[in-house]
């Protein structure tokens, strides 16, 4: 026997939601058609995406995000610890699904995430305790909203044998980029088409030029003039189609009697093609909020600055998105029992912002000396074995509260 709750009927078990829309059905939420990406592009959708710089500022985002630990925190009071018995902490130690790594897994829902603004999980539930996440193509997927002011998703038919019908948030996690209505994602390939094209454009025309040579453009005059329209049109007809001929040939264009070419291209030089291109890897890179050093731009970037830069794409181009996917991980992942009881789930970044050796050690030695961490806290980060005596803290003996007296009263 199954319940209605907002709308959808949903099965005893959270591992068992069916499919049955609402008695008003639910409206899609900003569907994107294959038809809306062939009138950006010309083709389909995956023609932005080939773009070197766009693939680049993809890879570094995801794969950076993909690589630091998620882990299973509590907070009790002011007391934060990571947890390890916990089922969920067990599961994240283990693999998703039976096809991936949980390195692949996210890697695929932030490739979706960063370059679509939308991304989701299905996932499945055993015995109140989350058992399987699998990545969903959006394709598959549609949002929908009940009158009861409540996101569904319903999922069609696919090749990923994941059931289809109609599911609520606790079963599909939709990780969603910036929006301007908190339903949707925005995708930045298709609000920042007019530069993705520029991009597509520029892309091509290298191609284009590698491949056949560059186009030739110019005014064909004639010693006597033509003696009407009819017949320059129909020179120039001819001349069209014996460049082809000589193009796809490899060969020379003849022209014939009194006629004379006169070209009037820009040549690459001239019109600096590739000063172009860079601009349109710097557009492209400030598109994803991605630093130029990290895409392979090194014209401003120096030895000094490098580790700043460092830091700086970490706190503006990675921290947002880590807090967006944690919030809905949080949300979906955790049981409201869970989040009762203080356990979050956060990424662990301090591979990426520790630094080189030096200002680890002096950073170490800082927080050892003035009691914030103990010394196997400080050999754990740098992944040695732990010391015996090594899990106290210390501090100096040499310091005392402000008008505290200090005179030993047994000296």
């Amino acid at each position: 026997m199954a319940l209605k709750i907002f709308g959808i009927s949903i099965g005893r078990h959270r591992n068992a939601v069916t499919a049955e829309p609402a008695a008003d059905q639910p409206q899609p939420l900003g569907a994107v058609t294959a038809e809306h990406w062939h009138r950006l592009f010309g083709g389909d959708e995956a023609t932005a995406e080939r773009i070197a710089a766009v693939y680049a500022c993809v890879y570094v985002i995801a794969s950076t995000i993909a690589a630091m630990p998620l882990q299973l925190y509590r907070k009790q009071g002011e007391t934060r610890s990571r947890e390890h018995d916990h089922p969920l902490a067990k599961f994240l130690r283990g693999t998703p699904n039976g096809a991936m790594t949980w390195t692949q897994l996210r890697e695929a829902l932030l490739y979706r995430l960063v370059l679509r603004g939308n991304s989701y999980t299905r996932n499945f539930w055993k015995g109140g305790v989350l058992d399987e996440v699998f990545p969903l193509p959006g394709s598959v997927v549609t949002p929908k909203f009940s009158t009861a002011r409540r996101s569904v998703y319903a999922i069609g038919e696919n090749s990923f044998h994941v059931p289809a019908g109609l599911f609520g948030q606790a079963d599909v996690a939709h990780f969603k980029g910036l929006s301007c209505d908190g339903l949707q994602g925005i995708s930045p390939i298709e609000h920042c088409r007019i530069t993705m094209q520029s991009g597509v454009a520029l892309a091509q025309h290298g191609l284009t030029t590698a491949e056949k040579g560059a186009p030739l453009r110019g005014v064909i005059t004639n010693a006597p003039p033509f003696k009407n329209p009819e017949q320059a049109k129909e020179v120039r007809g001819r001349w069209r189609d014996a460049f082809r001929e000589a193009t796809e040939s490899g060969g020379v264009s003849i022209l014939e009697g009194d006629l004379k070419f006169q070209p009037v291209s820009m040549s690459m030089r001239d019109a600096e093609f590739i000063a172009q291109m860079r601009f349109s890897v710097e557009e492209i890179a400030r598109i994803f909020n991605v630093p130029p050093h990290k895409i392979q731009m090194l014209e401003r970037a120096t030895f000094n600055n490098i580790e700043h830069l460092s830091r700086e794409f970490y706190t503006s181009a990675l921290q947002p998105w880590i807090v967006r996917i944690e919030a809905t991980m949080n949300a979906t992942w955790l049981t409201a029992g869970d989040r009762a009881a203080g356990y979050y789930l956060r990424h662990n970044a301090d591979g990426l912002l520790r630094g080189d050796l030096k200002t680890r050690s002096e950073s170490y030695a800082k927080q050892i000396s003035s009691g914030i961490m103990t010394p196997n806290e400080a050999r754990q980060l740098e992944e040695r074995e732990p010391m015996a005596g090594g899990d106290q803290l210390f501090f100096p003996i040499n310091h005392a509260p402000l008008g505290a007296d200090t005179t030993d009263p047994n000296p």
